[in-house]
């Protein structure tokens, strides 16, 4: 390697081509298994220093370290160095895997256009206009490119979405707004970093399965709401546990069944949701009841429970568990459907497809609903395909999307409908 580094960098040689070429594919490789241990897991050092995974990195670390030991020694460092020019947003793209494309799209916006939004919400803006241009979607490693995440990044998003059993549900473009979002609110390179969990101002003791409250944020009519830490439980092991089941035997598929309602989250988002309220807002574009206006909840716990835990980061979960009575959701103010019928096929349609492929009254008809329940979709993410029509997950999971901020507010009733919020750790 040494010698071909030695090599005349106007006219290199052949075999200098062929072992820059190999010391790229080794970075590749290195790279692709760092960036699925990273999304992969969330364990403590002493764990990590014992994991096969971990090892098998340090030995490529061991292999590149020899090789850019070489590469001080040449000229390459320096003509590299005065060939390229890093920027603010070169390295932000670089930390959450995008291309230069992306950078690029960012360092010409216009300065005071630029300012009047976060990055993250421009780099939100481009996947979603890459989206709609995005007429035939091939396969999801393609998508992640398209989006303008590098092709390490898209590798390792693609295999990871592909263990997902959710997968199908959304499209590509989901997964990369939701990476996205993930990375501004949790790597610390980019959104800080603190010792102190969420739940350690009111949980001071750091006890599990002892309950304590959190007081909501309305200081005129502050409601205390339980909360309770506990050992993050896999989905076989929920059914094993008493004290859930009431919340795992209860009616599912109908509104009127249903006495409590749960919302799957991390532990950041939960704590804003008890103190805050619900935010109608927070949803993405083009879901099953919805384009960007919308609260998802389940009758299913094990949903609520498994559905946190399927993005690309592990990150502490939470479900919020509220009780509210049925008669809050008068049948003239929404839609019910109890199964994947014609009419539920066109109102997913509908809102999967941005809001189009509707006469004109029907769409009127449908945005003015207050709420939506019926089953999840189990094929969303294959909304580009033409001619396609949703079909219901099998089995079914039924959701309750909450569209109207006044619905929010009743529902949320200043933290009173909420039974209880678990922290799983």
């Amino acid at each position: 390697m040494l010698e071909s580094l030695h090599s005349s960098l106007v006219t290199p040689s052949k075999k200098c081509l062929n072992e820059l070429n190999n010391l790229k594919d080794q970075l590749e490789t290195y790279l692709e298994k760092l960036e699925r241990y990273f999304h992969e897991h969330e364990v403590l050092i002493s764990e990590i220093e014992e994991s096969e995974q971990f090892a098998e990195i340090l030995s490529c670390v061991g292999t590149l370290q020899s090789i850019f030991n070489q590469l001080d020694d040449s000229e390459i460092p320096n003509l590299l160095q005065s060939s390229y020019e890093d920027s603010k947003e070169q390295t932000l793209c670089s930390i959450l895997g995008l291309d230069d494309e992306v950078a690029n799209f960012l360092k010409t916006r216009d300065p005071g256009i630029r300012d009047h939004q976060t990055d993250e919400q421009w780099i939100q803006d481009y996947i979603d206009e890459k989206d709609k241009e995005l007429v035939d979607s091939k396969d999801r490693e393609t998508d992640f490119r398209v989006f303008g995440f590098n092709s390490v990044k898209s590798k390792a998003l693609s295999k990871l979405v592909e263990s997902n059993p959710y997968a199908d549900h959304q499209k590509a473009s989901h997964w990369a707004r939701d990476h996205i979002k993930h990375e501004f609110s949790y790597n610390i390179l980019l959104a800080g970093h603190t010792q102190e969990g969420v739940t350690e101002p009111f949980n001071s003791s750091r006890s599990h399965d002892v309950k304590f409250d959190i007081p909501t944020d309305d200081t005129t009519n502050t409601v205390k709401v339980k909360a309770v830490d506990t050992s993050k439980l896999s989905k076989t092991e929920i059914h094993q546990e008493q004290w859930l089941n009431d919340y795992i035997s209860q009616e599912q598929n109908s509104i009127e069944g249903a006495k409590y309602w749960f919302h799957g989250t991390d532990h950041k988002s939960a704590l804003n949701i008890v103190q805050g309220g619900i935010d109608v807002e927070a949803s993405q574009r083009g879901r099953d009841f919805s384009d960007g206006k919308g609260f998802y909840l389940s009758t299913s716990y094990e949903m609520a429970h498994v559905w946190p835990t399927s993005r690309f980061k592990k990150t502490k979960t939470a479900v919020i568990v509220f009780k509210a009575p049925a008669d809050i959701f008068p049948e003239d103010d929404g839609m019910s459907f109890q199964e994947d019928s014609e009419d539920w096929k066109r109102v997913v349609s509908f809102f999967r497809k941005r809001k189009q492929c509707l006469m004109r009254e029907e769409r009127k008809r449908h945005l003015r609903n207050k709420y939506i329940f019926g089953p999840m979709s189990g094929d969303g993410s294959k909304v580009s395909v033409p001619g396609w029509a949703p079909n219901a997950m099998v089995p079914n999971r039924f959701q309750l999307c909450i569209r109207d901020e006044d619905l929010a507010e009743d529902f949320y009733s200043g933290g009173r409908n909420i039974d209880q919020v678990i922290f799983f750790h």
